[in-house]
């Protein structure tokens, strides 16, 4: 019945889904921008800046994949082409979700540009790169290289959890719920004949719980 359900209004929820992340993302961006003002705190304009691609990474590949060719371009490629860049944004925005954690082992002076800067440039070589292997290979290096930011993410967060830092025990939560998602994003790209319309759903609810317990936790922070 569930499954019916699912399958019949598919459009529909796919829709009402992504509007739901795009505009989860932008509040969780303005929320990251009015606490970095207050704080001064440089993670969180890395982590800002996550939010942001992930953002226009979901305007991608719901919104624009969803229109008919807007640019007058073939069919395929303009597909290929929306779909190269959702999951560059994708990449590059769980590389900033990463950077976030480790910018005060390499940064030794602060920066006013936190998106165009010397240190970002890595992080968009790499990003074209994974994106570029995966458009060429098809063997879901996209998807793997997703599984493997959580992981690394997750480890860290878990090797600094502190039973008194209930914001650190918050992060790391959420975190796994991310690595979860990923998981089963990439469990779908191997083995798609075990992923039916049902388990699809967890993957779109696993998504959605990661980034409004992102959003909560934000919350709760600017209005102290």
């Amino acid at each position: 019945m569930v499954v019916e359900i699912i399958s019949e209004y598919s459009g529909l929820l796919k829709i009402i889904y992504s509007l739901t992340l795009i505009f989860i993302c932008s509040l969780i961006f303005l929320r990251s921008d009015r606490l970095f003002k207050i704080s001064d705190y440089q993670g969180l304009r890395y982590l800002r800046n996550a939010f942001l691609f992930y953002g226009i990474g979901f305007f991608f590949k719901f919104i624009l994949s969803g229109m008919r060719n807007p640019l007058s371009l073939g069919i395929k490629t303009y597909y290929l082409t929306v779909g190269i860049f959702a999951k560059f944004f994708f990449v590059l925005a769980s590389f900033f979700l990463f950077y976030s954690l480790i910018w005060k082992h390499i940064e030794r002076e602060k920066n006013y540009h936190s998106i165009f800067n010397l240190r970002m440039v890595p992080l968009y070589l790499i990003s074209c790169l994974i994106v570029l292997l995966d458009s060429m290979t098809k063997i879901g290096i996209f998807e793997l290289s997703q599984v493997l930011i959580f992981l690394i993410m997750t480890m860290i967060l878990f090797s600094n959890l502190s039973s008194k830092n209930l914001a650190k025990r918050n992060y790391f939560f959420v975190m796994v719920i991310g690595l979860f998602a990923n998981i089963v994003n990439f469990i779908s790209f191997v083995r798609p004949e075990f992923f039916g319309t049902l388990l699809k759903s967890y993957l779109y609810i696993l998504n959605s719980a990661f980034f409004l317990f992102f959003f909560y936790f934000s919350y709760r922070a600017t209005r102290r």
